[in-house]
């Protein structure tokens, strides 16, 4: 039985519908204590005061941490510089400054949720506060040259100034602040205990976790564990490292006791990233068959004051219609917000709208069919990289397209198809999105009982990779779908990439690791080899046993070492 592409119903399915899933917050241990967050109030200043007295006489508070204290007693030394290992840039209670609404100044720690509710909104703050201007008109811009894996500053052909064309449109687009606001809020549960912490955690990404966390807490990465087998939903915001995940650490090895840290919806909106509002100006140029002469966009998005993420809005524009001039220019405000992070198609998503946008303001312009504008400029091969497609066939896509929906193939005149009280309008809009593939390394493990377990630290954000691994091994081993079972989300497990661009390398390491498997497994042999400890290539040169005993009573028939794979995180 073939079990890729057969429907069956997720494996993970039934822990979910039961609340046997654990997800971060859903872990509790005895004497546990939680943590709370007390957040400015202003954008832009410096904390003058804080009065903590009628929050430490909440009863149940256990301990307040300010900038005033934290160094000393919560952090220990000073912190590294933790932008190499995120892009967020700020790392709260270090100083009394100011840089955005929402930043943590100060962290209260006790033995109930409520508790720790009450003393956090009894503590007293007092700011010196400066004026701030959140207007993309206002400041100098920086202009980044290299991000996302591309250049930011583009100049392909003559200036789009120079070319002389029957037709132009040039066209200003805005796009709002988007949150992610999954329906798991970032939460993050520490235990430390004898020189190590485990964090259960929401994520996209536990080795990214792991190797921050233990930079922050200056401990060796196999120090650190995070299990992260659950993800209730993500969008970007868990794929980047945050300060409150680390805060979680420091309170526990600090106070001794496992503790809780879960976000507020509130907290959501600036402790954990968002989509940025952008500003986005096109030029477009075109001869009378409606082919591109010249692309000109130019992008305005703001990034926070110590942060290093921005909105690229000009991915797309890099690949989607070719054209002999080309300009596109990313300027970047450093404003006293949050730092962005990704969100969905970071750049692609605000990028293309504006694109597509002013290839319709053109084809309406030109009273040209909005479809045939796009087919006269279709990219055959990757016209600004020099490569030809791995594989295309968006010029199918738009015939089939065409024919099922019933499309005009002429121009239609806006508001010019009544049906009755209401307007009909066609519309049709094209995108692109990366394939990227970034290395994974797979456990596979076959017991006496007909048992296989595969393992691996990446994520099922909701996408259905519990099951689609579980068939790859099934067909790769030939065994029932049944007797597979599937670990995620576990830095015991081997590494992984975030969840985000790229799933689809796990399941090529899973399949390879099945494949060597399958061969070494049905020569005859009456030999069993031993657990034992397996080298974790590119992880510290560290030893690590990758494997978890078995249960009493069962034998690995095989236990296979990881593949090996070059570093993804750096």
């Amino acid at each position: 039985m073939i079990a890729v592409g057969t429907p069956v119903s997720r494996i993970d399915g039934p822990a979910k519908v039961t609340g046997r899933a654990k997800y971060a917050a859903d872990n509790s241990f005895p004497s546990m204590l939680h943590a709370v967050l007390v957040c400015s109030t202003i954008a832009a200043g410096a904390v003058r005061s804080i009065d903590t007295t009628a929050a430490m006489a909440v009863q149940g508070a256990v301990a307040i941490f300010t900038h005033q204290n934290a160094r000393i007693e919560l952090f220990g030394r000073a912190l590294p510089d933790l932008n190499r290992f995120s892009l967020g840039g700020w790392v709260p209670m270090t100083g009394p400054d100011i840089h955005f609404a929402g930043q943590v100044v100060a962290i209260v720690v006790a033995t109930s949720l409520l508790s720790a509710r009450e003393a956090a909104a009894a503590v007293a703050v007092e700011y010196d506060s400066v004026p701030v201007s959140l207007d993309l008109n206002n400041g100098n811009s920086a202009q980044p040259s290299f991000f996302f894996g591309e250049e930011m500053q583009v100049s392909v052909g003559a200036t789009c100034d120079a070319v002389k064309a029957p037709h132009t449109i040039s066209a200003r687009f805005h796009t709002p602040v988007e949150h992610h606001h999954p329906m798991e809020p970032g939460a993050t549960v520490a235990d430390w205990r004898d020189g190590s912490v485990m964090l259960y955690d929401s994520t996209q990404g536990v080795d990214d976790t792991q190797i921050y966390v233990a930079a922050a807490l200056g401990i060796p990465p196999e120090r650190v564990r995070v299990l992260s087998p659950f993800v209730g939903g993500g969008f970007g915001c868990k794929n980047q490292v945050w300060p409150h995940q680390a805060m979680a650490a420091f309170l526990s090895r600090r106070l001794k006791h496992p503790v809780k840290l879960v976000l507020s919806r509130a907290d959501m909106t600036t402790s954990c990233g968002f989509r940025s509002e952008t500003r986005q100006d096109f030029t477009l140029k075109a001869d009378n068959r409606g082919e591109l002469k010249a692309i000109r966009h130019r992008i305005t998005v703001p990034t926070s004051m110590e942060g290093h993420f921005f909105e690229p809005c000009g991915l797309n524009t890099l690949v989607m219609y070719p054209t002999p001039s080309l300009e596109i220019e990313h300027h970047v405000l450093r404003q006293h917000i949050s730092t962005p992070t990704v969100f969905r198609g970071p750049g692609e998503t605000p990028g293309t709208f504006a694109l597509e946008c002013a290839m319709d303001e053109l084809a309406h312009q030109m009273r040209m069919d909005p479809l045939e504008l796009r087919v006269r400029n279709y990219a055959e091969r990757d016209f600004y990289h020099h490569a030809d497609w791995s594989s295309k066939h968006l010029d199918e896509c738009y015939r089939l397209g065409a024919e099922r929906f019933g499309w005009p193939g002429h121009y239609v005149e806006p508001r010019s198809m009544p049906d009755g009280h209401e307007l009909v309008g066609f519309g049709v809009a094209t995108t692109a999105y990366p394939a990227v593939a970034w290395p994974a390394r797979a456990r596979v493990e076959a017991f006496d009982d007909g048992e296989i377990h595969v393992a691996v630290a990446g994520h099922d954000i909701g996408t259905g990779l519990y099951t689609i691994l579980a068939q790859v091994a099934a067909d790769e081993l030939r065994v029932p779908l049944s007797v597979v079972r599937v670990t995620l989300g576990d830095t015991d497990a081997p590494e992984a990439p975030a969840a985000g661009r790229s799933a689809r390398r796990i399941s090529e390491a899973r399949r390879r690791r099945a494949r060597r498997w399958h061969r070494a497994s049905s020569r005859p042999s009456s030999r069993r080899r031993e657990t034992r400890p397996m080298r974790a290539p590119g992880r510290c040169g560290a030893y690590r046993d990758w494997s978890h005993p078995p249960p009493a009573g069962r034998r690995r028939r095989w236990p296979a070492p990881a593949v090996s794979a070059s570093r993804w995180w750096r």
